[in-house]
């Protein structure tokens, strides 16, 4: 989910020493009481609300009063209770494939139905879930292979300036080399689906590539790329700025340096930086090793209106950070963990004149050192 781009924890084994103790004296048993792990539950909806509280009273309470709307239609979806439970004890971004695996009746509508309940989850009940700041499998995930052949992504668009529907947009796909697919387009609610290769082997698993997407009323082209590949269904929504209003959502990107330099819009670009859990990260800081002195202001939402502060990512802004004044062409981009340090996610996205690009970091298998210098 993004803020552009509105856009699934992991089991680590702890190795505990065993430690055997020699008893000499008989033990009073009369004393004590063996107490049972409880069943897990056995009604779909309760399944669901279990698998995203995590034990968590606060959430819990929050899923049943604020999702209900969502949680209703996945309880309704084959295999939505048991792909929620798979995603979400998985806790990683390979966690939708490896679950599509294991649950031959995942489909399209079990995505679309599980990512309903995910998005109420992250947002009406952020706070009270502790949304964000899952970093636990970081460097503790492998890698999976895709579970067909191809994969499916239903991708919906709103105009954030006026929050309608972006109709007749025109989407592309390409592939790292720039061949490009045909155009497909986005029907009267913003929506469309296309099916993409996903391959299991060779040099490149998954698809890669990047998409464009212009018309619509939006005035100029868009560039969306992230750091992983797809390697099973998506769906997605993704709020676009349209060129009669971007000015509005940079404007506080100037303000908010103490120097005069101008800032060109145009050469801005937005950077969404994930947790493990797949949901905007709240403690995440961006580098730009091709650009070390571009302007990097993450943002906070507050209601409708957007803030920019210096520091890292936060869970109110989606993980949202904005990079201004890049020159045009090729740069790279590294996400870090602000408190450990441990790397996050990087990759490459071209600049380019009247494109606004759009880069997705997830966290991915690879390792990689500590963050640069300034």
């Amino acid at each position: 989910m993004n803020s552009l781009s509105r856009l699934a924890p992991s089991v680590v084994p702890l190795a505990l020493p065993w430690v055997f103790l020699a008893c000499s004296v008989p033990v009073d048993d009369s004393k004590y009481q063996v107490v049972e792990t409880p069943p897990p539950p056995d009604d779909p909806d309760d399944r669901v609300v279990s698998a995203f509280a995590s034990g968590s009273d606060s959430c819990e309470m929050c899923l049943r009063k604020s999702c209900t709307h969502a949680i209703e239609p996945c309880v309704d979806t084959p295999a939505c209770a048991e792909f929620s439970e798979c995603v979400q004890n998985e806790g990683n971004p390979a966690a939708q494939a490896r679950c599509s695996s294991q649950e031959e009746n995942v489909t399209l509508e079990t995505v679309a139905a599980f990512g309903g309940v995910r998005t109420c989850w992250a947002v009406s009940c952020k706070a009270a879930c502790d949304v964000g700041k899952n970093w636990s499998c970081l460097g503790r995930y492998d890698e999976t292979q895709p579970p067909r052949s191809s994969a499916f992504v239903r991708q919906s668009f709103t105009n954030l300036c006026n929050g309608q529907a972006v109709r007749d947009a025109a989407v592309q796909y390409c592939d790292p080399f720039s061949n490009c697919e045909p155009r497909v387009f986005t029907d009267a609610s913003g929506s469309y689906t296309f099916e993409v290769p996903t391959p299991g082997s060779g040099a490149l698993v998954g698809w890669r590539g990047y998409r464009w997407v212009g018309g619509g009323g939006l005035g100029l082209y868009y560039r969306l790329q992230r750091n992983l590949p797809i390697l099973s269904d998506l769906v997605e929504s993704t709020s676009l700025v349209a060129l009669d209003c971007a000015d509005n959502y940079t404007h506080e990107l100037g303000s908010t340096d103490d120097s005069e330099d101008p800032i060109d819009w145009m050469k801005t670009m937005a950077v969404q930086i994930f947790d493990c859990q797949t949901t905007g990260a709240d403690g995440a800081v961006l580098k730009v090793t091709t650009a070390p002195d571009a302007k990097i202001r993450y943002a906070v939402t507050l209601g409708a209106e957007v803030l920019y502060e210096r520091d890292e990512s936060k869970a109110s802004g989606e993980g949202l950070a904005l990079v201004a004044n890049l020159p045009e062409g090729e740069h790279e981009f590294a996400a870090y963990e602000s408190v450990s340090g441990e790397f996050i996610g990087a990759g490459s996205a071209y600049i380019g004149a009247g494109v606004l690009n759009i880069f997705s970091i997830f966290p991915e298998v690879r390792s990689m050192p500590s963050p640069p210098t300034k």
